[in-house]
């Protein structure tokens, strides 16, 4: 079984501190001195005291939550994963390898935020982002048998009428 750095490496997915940003942008920013104060406290006798720094640190954090990425580092996020997942996938014809790549498993991660980016991306470049749909909505307005045209305009239909704004 391949480890999580061969698995990323694999998979051409960013660094694991770009995992941070991901759903917390400005933790990004205090993330190192936490770490740092941490760090700096093991080659000292008081590890207790920098793990309660550093915890103070996390708990102000917590408080005052950051605010939630803008469309545009969201529309970022979803481009790059989206990006990686049509180079890496568009040349196999498994769902399942396609619906459990690790960009395809980030932009689920992203929930409802992602919706209008993949609508839009069904719209424009249809690709295989049914299981995506399904798994963020948790709903399903296609009909078995449909075909994948008929799948994609109900897809599109069921975005208009739930507000989701593609353009």
């Amino acid at each position: 079984m391949a480890s999580a750095a061969e698995w990323r490496a694999a998979s051409r997915l960013p660094p694991k501190t770009e995992d941070v940003e991901l759903f917390h942008p400005q933790l990004k920013d205090r993330a190192p001195d936490v770490v740092m104060r941490v760090w700096e406290g093991r080659g000292k006798e008081n590890v207790s005291e920098a793990h309660r720094r550093a915890m103070e640190m996390l708990e102000q954090w917590q408080r005052g939550r950051p605010q939630q990425p803008s469309r545009a580092e969201l529309a970022a996020r979803y481009r790059k994963f989206a990006d990686i997942w049509y180079e890496d996938t568009h040349l196999t014809s498994s769902l399942q390898a396609k619906v459990l790549h690790p960009a395809y498993l980030r932009i689920i991660g992203m929930g409802t935020s992602a919706l209008p980016f993949i609508l839009r991306d069904l719209r424009d470049r249809p690709a295989q982002w049914f299981v995506a749909l399904v798994s963020i909505t948790d709903a399903d307005p296609v009909r078995p048998g449909d075909t994948f045209a008929t799948a994609t305009k109900r897809w599109l239909r069921w975005g208009r009428e739930h507000g989701i704004e593609i353009d």
